[in-house]
């Protein structure tokens, strides 16, 4: 009767619609949930949307085919809405405020997992924009959902988090409650800890026995092959340090920085007949980081790679900060493309 009355009031408010529908589905009125359920597919998708995919996830039971279609429908859109507020933060077209305000918007009214979604998606975009307030976010949604191994996960994913290796050291212990001692991603994280912490050969030791067994379980874990390459390197085992480096990258080969870090540990290691290798093979690899495509693009001109570096300079001269267009005026100039830094000069 409530829900009645203000529909009265506003009858095409999809987010009224959806808590109207909600409510006759509890009333055991199916047929008149039916009919919210079409008006709703004809309606314009806005920040309801997750209001109205929990009310498809009532409509399941007893009309799974219209369920999917809401789904389907205001699943991808609102998404798709998310997506464009992401993109609009990483590119500071929209303030870090704006953002938190236009993802919580899209998150009200949706279930509690919908709303954790939102809450970890702020986190990573203030994490990818060094924002300060990253590192808070993440431990106040550890701490907020403690009994939740992914969102403890997560936090400890981040970069932000281990500018207080003893906030993570926190995280650490709950993953560790949760997982078991027996569990594998809390003993990567406090290998991790350990590196950052302490930066004695002997520590470095204890980690490559550690992560060994991870490993034996877990052979394509990318952060256990990047510390233990890591950790290779501190017992002064530079060709260990080289394959582990190389197993990461082979693990998530999509991931620039890790290929450069491969690279870097083969150099290091002194087999530049490999190295060379990888950074022909680097060349198909995209990535949005300025900073990794310019660890690419020195290697490129290194080796003599000129047309993979010019495409390089040519993103960074659209993507870089004011610094690094200049520096790709300069290099496109000497990459025989004189007419490009002749533009990026004047603008």
């Amino acid at each position: 009767q409530m829900s009645d009355s203000f529909l009265m009031l506003a009858p095409d408010e999809p987010l009224l619609l959806s808590y109207h529908a909600r409510a006759e589905l509890a009333a055991g009125n199916a047929d008149r949930a039916r009919d919210v359920a079409d008006q709703l597919m004809s309606m314009p998708i806005d920040e309801s949307a997750d209001a109205i995919l929990r009310f498809a996830e009532r409509l399941e039971t007893v009309d799974a085919e219209r369920a999917r279609q809401l789904r389907d429908r205001f699943g991808e859109r609102s998404n798709e809405a998310m997506q464009s507020l992401v993109d609009q933060a990483l590119a500071g077209q929209i303030g870090v405020q704006e953002f938190r305000d236009g993802v919580n918007s899209l998150v009200a009214g949706g279930s509690p997992e919908a709303k954790l979604r939102g809450a970890v998606l702020i986190a990573g975009v203030l994490d990818a924009l060094d924002d300060p307030g990253a590192a808070r976010e993440y431990i106040d949604l550890a701490s907020d959902h403690p009994s939740d191994a992914r969102v403890q996960i997560e936090a400890l994913r981040s970069n932000a988090i281990w500018a207080t290796p003893a906030a993570a050291e926190d995280v650490i212990g709950r993953l560790r409650l949760l997982t078991g001692d027996d569990g594998t991603s809390w003993r990567v994280f406090e290998a991790k800890r350990v590196l950052l912490t302490d930066q004695s050969e002997a520590t470095a030791a204890r980690v490559v026995n550690d992560l060994s067994s991870v490993l034996r379980v877990s052979p394509r874990d990318v952060l256990a092959l990047q510390l233990m390459a890591e950790a290779m390197i501190r017992v002064g085992d530079l060709p260990r340090s080289a394959s582990f480096a190389t197993r990461a990258a082979e693990a998530d080969p999509e991931n620039l920085v890790i290929a450069m870090d491969a690279i870097d540990a083969l150099v290091r290691a002194g087999l530049n007949t490999e190295a060379e290798a990888r950074v022909e093979a680097s060349v198909t690899i995209r990535s949005d980081s300025p900073a990794a495509r310019l660890r690419r693009v020195s290697l490129l001109g290194r080796y003599g790679l000129r047309d993979a570096a010019a495409q390089d300079w040519l993103w960074l001269a659209s993507n870089g900060d004011l610094l690094t267009r200049a520096r790709a005026a300069l290099a496109l100039a000497q990459l025989d493309r004189p007419e490009v830094a002749t533009d990026l000069v004047a603008e």
